[in-house]
């Protein structure tokens, strides 16, 4: 199919034509094997605005509990046919969807979810959290009720070990 990449952008900076945007979706972490890249398209002068980017996903994988498939996404700007600046970020491909306020489905298959509240305040070394998370995964814990923000490392383990992470406060999430 085909997935939609939205980017708010400001781009008041941009005070001449010729800038660019564009994206591909890489299966590997180094980016050599692309998956999928978007169309370029150009940039407003003066203007904030959010840039749409169709990006065919016919050969990607959906990230699930049990095969939490990521891949590299690599947006570009470009000026006058090069590329002059590139962000890098891990993604995973999932849809999600709450019915009647209490099924969860992903990607359009229910989930019964195994929530534990971690209640971790303080930031553990990252091999530290990877053995807790796979600790609780192996007891079948699949989702993570957090009681405070984590560590950006924590997102990272839990997206590339198939755990969902949901904010909780008091007992709700």
């Amino acid at each position: 199919g085909n997935g939609r990449l939205l980017i708010s952008s400001s781009t008041t900076w941009i005070h001449d034509e010729g800038y660019s945007l564009s994206a591909e979706l890489s299966d590997d972490m180094e980016g050599k094997h692309v998956v999928a890249t978007s169309e370029e398209i150009p940039l407003a002068v003066d203007a904030d605005s959010i840039h749409q980017l169709h990006i065919p996903l016919s050969e990607a994988k959906v990230w699930n509990l049990s095969r939490p498939n990521l891949y590299l996404l690599t947006v570009m700007l470009h000026k006058g046919g090069k590329v002059v600046c590139r962000g890098k970020v891990k993604v995973g491909l999932k849809a999600t969807e709450l019915v009647n306020n209490k099924k969860l489905l992903l990607n359009g298959q229910p989930v019964l979810l195994k929530k534990f509240v971690y209640e971790e305040k303080e930031p553990l070394a990252k091999e530290e959290m990877r053995k807790q998370l796979i600790g609780l995964k192996s007891k079948g814990y699949n989702a993570i009720v957090l009681q405070c923000p984590q560590v950006p490392a924590f997102y990272d383990l839990c997206d590339e070990l198939g755990v969902l992470v949901f904010e909780g406060k008091a007992g709700k999430w």
